[in-house]
């Protein structure tokens, strides 16, 4: 019994066996079945040689396109709002809150009409003017986080489509990255609004 391979199916054959071997099969050794055929291809894919006999080659490494790139800055993105967020029906009662603590403010703190979500935020010895100050303080916190987020967002998603139309792949996907750990890092830093 011989063992073949054909270039054109990507398959052995084995002589009686098969009742048909393709025309462009070629004879291999044992030890080409068992090196090609027997072993994981990991990162390896199956070619042929000038005759024919089957080896396998590095895996091609292709360039992310624009779209895939995104793709991921839009994830850590994502990933970065929720961190910063926590809770997305949270963020209702901390825009109510907010609301009601500028309201608050412009009314000139008035002690006989301390909105409830202000009031919820007045213990440990924090006055409602303190409750409403540190509330405002946190929101506008928040918001600079989202802001920053949304800055390096787009900026990097812009920066990346620009180097890809330059068939500038290396530095789309070193681009992508720095977004991606600038997007992580910004909100290491700090803990999910806790008020």
């Amino acid at each position: 019994m011989m063992r073949y391979y054909s270039r054109s199916t990507g398959s052995t054959y084995i002589t009686g066996v098969h009742a048909v071997i393709p025309s462009d099969a070629v004879p291999i050794t044992d030890e080409v079945f068992l090196t090609v055929f027997s072993r994981p291809w990991a990162n390896k894919i199956l070619s042929h040689d000038e005759r024919g006999i089957p080896v396998l080659i590095e895996r091609p490494i292709k360039p992310l396109t624009a779209e895939e790139l995104c793709a991921g800055i839009d994830r850590a993105a994502d990933m970065a709002r929720q961190t910063a967020a926590g809770d997305p029906l949270r963020a209702l009662e901390y825009n109510k809150a907010f609301a009601d603590a500028v309201a608050f403010k412009a009314d000139g703190y008035p002690a006989a009409n301390v909105p409830e979500t202000v009031s919820a935020w007045a213990v440990a010895g924090r006055t409602p003017e303190q409750a409403a100050v540190e509330i405002i303080a946190k929101a506008m916190a928040f918001d600079s986080q989202l802001l920053a987020i949304r800055t390096i967002r787009l900026k990097a998603k812009e920066s990346v489509r620009t180097l890809i139309a330059e068939n500038e792949a290396a530095a789309a996907e070193m681009t992508a990255q720095v977004a991606i750990n600038n997007l992580r890092g910004l909100v290491s830093e700090t803990s999910p609004r806790e008020d």
